[in-house]
């Protein structure tokens, strides 16, 4: 039995035998939930309409969804196997193998979750990049759960990103209400990187998805609203002052700094180095990547583990993340990072950044690491090395989740694999368009 399983107390007990009859109604249940209507989820299956509505009744009178509808997680030894058999898809198993044969097993990732596109808008393309963000968030959102519940995620970092906005605003806290307070008093929610908000073009509404210490707080709101309540009701009063899950930390130093070089009479390398140890003497930056974290950036040293037990990034259970591509990246097109950043990118052959680091495919990655150094040194955010330890971890130490990758498009195939290659990433969440790419 994993960690949390015998506490959840949600949805049915099963066994192997009951979970593979429900295979088929779990999942017309989790398309529902995911908003497909009934003829999607039927042209989705390969079956007739009036087979969805039968299974959808069998899923409610198995008590596998509860009354907003969403799924509800099951327990018992058939939980394992039935959540396999309904997430893990041929199309998913498909991209994971083809990663491993071409990169090799070790940087596969372990699980590849697709989101289906079916009864996606396919005539206008903004509102089909929409909806796939969306479907893959709550794709991610759910599997983040389970992490929480199953495999002992506790301390879970998120980016800034559109996807990550999507998870943040999905997360279903109403699974959660079952965990004991001791519990959940041991989750951490924190920010991956510095703040990089900005105002749209008219100046008037900040751009909420490029901002991590938002993110990290809406999944502590979802969480917490519903947390060691039977009735499974928001929390009021008094119970809504002093949630189980701390509010997280918030980092109030920019994610990028600035090109600019400081003062003429300041040589360039030491107006860098003044910048990064007022960086690293922050308290939330020290809290959340440590000042020999921040200090190690300029020497480009490796960062030795911090004093009692670590900082929450050497400590995560699981980074959360989406990725840009370098000629399509959304924090350059609203001004949030210097189009220069890119044009130095670029001539370093790299292919993609996360939380604004960028990088190169492994095969490339001894040469062009250090012609990226100089634009990577300027951002407050996780590196490469990070995300690759924190798989690492969950790999080894069998709790966790890992780096936990979101991404759709397929335009983003090149960068998706080149993050792959380095083992940095343990579940990727994407939609079907980028996964056939992929394959």
């Amino acid at each position: 039995m994993h960690e949390g399983e015998a506490l959840l107390g949600y949805g049915p007990t099963l066994d192997d035998q009951q979970a593979q009859e429900l295979v088929d109604a779990y999942r017309v249940a989790w398309y529902h939930a995911l908003g497909l209507e009934a003829d999607d989820i039927a042209q989705q299956l390969e079956t007739s309409r009036a087979t969805v509505y039968r299974l959808l009744k069998e899923a409610e009178r198995n008590r596998l969804l509860d009354s907003r509808p969403r799924v509800a997680l099951p327990t018992g030894p058939g939980a394992a196997l039935l959540l396999q058999e309904v997430e893990r898809t041929d199309l998913g198993e498909r991209v994971r193998e083809a990663f491993a044969e071409r990169l090799g097993a070790e940087a596969a990732p372990f699980e590849v979750l697709v989101a289906p596109s079916v009864g996606v808008p396919q005539q206008d393309p903004e509102e089909r990049r929409r909806e796939m963000s969306r479907r893959v968030g709550r794709v991610a959102a759910r599997r983040v759960m389970r992490g929480i519940l199953h495999n002992g995620a506790r301390i879970i970092g998120i980016n800034w990103g559109f996807h990550c906005w999507r998870l943040s605003h999905a997360l279903p806290g109403d699974l959660f209400n079952r965990i004991p307070e001791s519990h959940a008093a041991d989750i951490r929610f924190f920010p991956l990187a510095g703040s990089i908000g900005v105002l749209d073009e008219h100046r008037e509404h900040l751009i909420q998805e490029t901002s991590a210490n938002a993110n990290a707080v809406r999944c502590v709101e979802n969480l917490n609203q519903y947390a060691v309540r039977p009735d499974r009701t928001p929390a009021r009063g008094k119970e809504a002052d002093n949630p189980p899950i701390p509010v997280p930390l918030e980092l109030t130093q920019p994610c990028v700094i600035p090109l600019e070089e400081g003062p003429e009479s300041v040589p360039p390398d030491t107006y860098l180095q003044h910048v990064w140890r007022f960086i690293a003497s922050d308290k939330s930056v020290q809290a959340i990547f440590g000042r020999q974290w921040a200090l190690a950036r300029l020497s480009g040293e490796e960062v030795p583990t911090e004093p009692e037990g670590g900082t929450l990034l050497q400590r995560a259970h699981a980074l959360i993340t989406g990725l840009s591509t370098v000629d399509y990246s959304r924090a350059v097109r609203i001004g949030a990072i210097e189009q220069e950043f890119v044009e130095r990118a670029r001539a370093a052959n790299a292919v993609g950044d996360l939380s604004a680091h960028y990088f190169c495919h492994l095969r490339d990655y001894p040469e062009c690491r250090e012609d990226l150094r100089n634009v990577n040194l300027r951002v407050l955010a996780p590196t490469l090395e990070d995300y690759v330890a924190c798989t690492r971890r969950a790999r080894q130490l069998g709790r966790g989740l890992g780096t936990v990758l979101l991404a759709s498009q397929a335009r983003k195939a090149e960068a998706v694999e080149a993050a792959v290659s380095h083992g940095a990433v343990n579940i990727f969440v994407c939609d079907e368009e980028l996964a056939r790419a992929l394959i």
